[in-house]
């Protein structure tokens, strides 16, 4: 037996998952079978009606579990999630003061599903404050890998405060893990202080420049230890750092800077506009929260500043990528990388998804002339279906929800099963050479044959229905699944 290192809590192994109640946003303890994909269903679209972006408002579990039924596995470059802290305060939209062992087991599960909506070169941070941040280390090792762990950052959010008997905690962090080894990293780069600026002097066109060293250690018997208009490294043991036909074109470029008198030695010129400023580190002070005189202030407790996000997306992403958030909150996520020319999705449990967050992408669409690339100025937006598969409220056996009529049914159980949904009359999904036909007819040896007579060489279908002939035999490529007893799930109650 193969033992590793995880963390252990009550529950864990029991086989439960915690999601929100839609309507109370209590949290409920579900089995996992019981997780069901749900339909994604547009209720409104704003901006370019080309866009793929998408706000969701539902329980999170779900709509990760319908993202991935609805072919996003291994689509998303970056994952920034803000949950709750699990610190027993309670918000206006959040009460997240969960058990411990509650707060884990949801964590878990929505991490999992992250990890599988990861592209291969993707990245997800986790936003957090000391109260989660020890817990949520060693459970992102679990889920992703230790050897997938990139950086803690330290965000400065708050100056100095005095806690009575503590230390004063003015900070969040950021958990940062890759999904494997070749993760895309833009990194990034601030501006250099002004004390760093004065060290650069005007050129002749006045643009600022610093001059470094055209030598490097060692001597050396090749070109590059020789002398060169007149200079020989070799008298200070070293030797040139580029070779002479190279420092020539620099020189007739303008990037040699010459010395005034024979005692020094020809410098390479540095221009401050050219330079990228100081590689970013792991603590950042230099970003203030959102306070009640923000311009970007929203009406939501936990909001995060723009900038934040903004270092976060152009560090681990680039044009066009697709973007996630979960715990979308105010909309931030999706507000900066809608700016950034990211595709975007979020998902939001509470009513602040239409209250808040609906509301700042409406506005942030409406007001651009035009997107940073083509078909990204616009979104969907988007409700849960309701569960495919629930039980009988007398009977308390599984039963087709009664809310779904053919058309609903056939996009449900192709979502369900993992069909491609095509738009054909008979073969409703297309799973590589596998067809999918969903029907609440009674099936018999007639209709049967109709369907297969379709069918190519090597070409195989499900037929999904609520009922079919006593004793119907079917051919060798073709299954007949009772709905909902032969579903991949069990059914939810009501």
């Amino acid at each position: 037996m193969t033992e590793k290192l995880e963390l252990r809590w009550p529950g864990k192994d029991d086989g439960y998952a915690l999601v929100r109640d839609e309507r109370t946003g209590d949290p409920v303890r579900v089995p996992h079978e019981e997780i069901q994909p749900r339909l994604l269903i547009e209720q409104a679209r704003y901006g370019d009606a080309d866009a793929e972006n998408m706000l969701i408002r539902g329980e999170n579990l779900f709509a990760l579990k319908s993202l991935l039924a609805a072919g996003f596995a291994g689509k998303i470059r970056l994952v920034y999630i803000d949950p709750p802290f699990n610190t027993g305060q309670t918000f206006s939209h959040y009460d997240d003061g969960l058990e411990l062992s509650l707060y884990l087991t949801m964590m878990r599960d929505r991490l999992i599903l992250l990890r599988e909506l990861l592209a291969e070169d993707g990245s997800i941070y986790v936003h957090l404050d000391a109260n989660a941040n020890a817990h949520l280390r060693i459970l992102l090792d679990e889920v992703f890998g230790n050897v997938n762990y990139q950086n803690e950052i330290i965000w400065q959010r708050t100056s100095a405060h005095s806690d009575t008997h503590r230390y004063g905690i003015n900070f969040d962090t950021v958990l940062f893990f890759s999904r494997g080894e070749g993760f895309v990293w833009v990194g990034g780069h601030h501006e250099y202080s002004t004390t760093h600026k004065a060290k650069y002097k005007p050129d002749k066109d006045g643009r600022l420049f610093a001059d470094f060293d055209l030598t490097a250690a060692g001597l050396r018997n090749g070109v590059t230890g020789k002398p060169w208009r007149g200079f020989d490294p070799g008298t200070k043991g070293r030797h040139w750092a580029y070779d002479p036909a190279k420092l020539d074109v620099m020189d007739a470029d303008g990037r040699i800077h010459w010395p005034r008198s024979g005692k020094g030695f020809p410098r390479l010129k540095k221009y401050l506009e050219e330079m990228p400023g100081v590689p970013l580190q792991a603590i950042w002070t230099d970003i203030p929260p959102v306070n009640s005189q923000a311009k970007e202030r929203l009406p939501f407790d936990t909001q995060k500043p723009e900038a934040l996000l903004d270092r976060i997306i152009r560090a681990s992403s680039n044009q066009g990528d697709w973007v996630l958030d979960c715990f979308a909150g105010s909309g931030t996520t999706g507000a900066v990388a809608q700016k950034l020319g990211r595709k975007w999705i979020m998902a939001e449990l509470g009513e602040q998804a239409e209250t808040v967050a609906l509301p700042r992408m409406r506005k942030l669409v409406a007001g651009e002339e035009q997107a940073v690339l083509s078909g990204l100025g616009g979104f969907g937006y988007y409700v849960l279906g309701e569960p495919l598969v629930v039980a009988d409220p007398k009977l308390k056996v599984p039963i087709i929800n009664p809310n779904y009529d053919n058309g609903l049914l056939v996009q449900a159980v192709c979502l369900q099963e993992g069909f491609a949904q095509t738009g054909d009359p008979d073969f409703h999904g297309r799973s590589g050479q596998t067809y999918a036909h969903v029907t609440e007819t009674c099936v018999t040896k007639t209709y049967l044959n109709r369907l297969t007579r379709r069918l190519s060489e090597g070409e195989a279908l499900t037929v999904y229905c609520l009922k079919s002939s006593p004793g119907l035999t079917a051919p060798r490529n073709v299954k007949i699944k009772k709905i909902p007893r032969d579903l991949r799930v069990r059914y939810e109650s009501r």
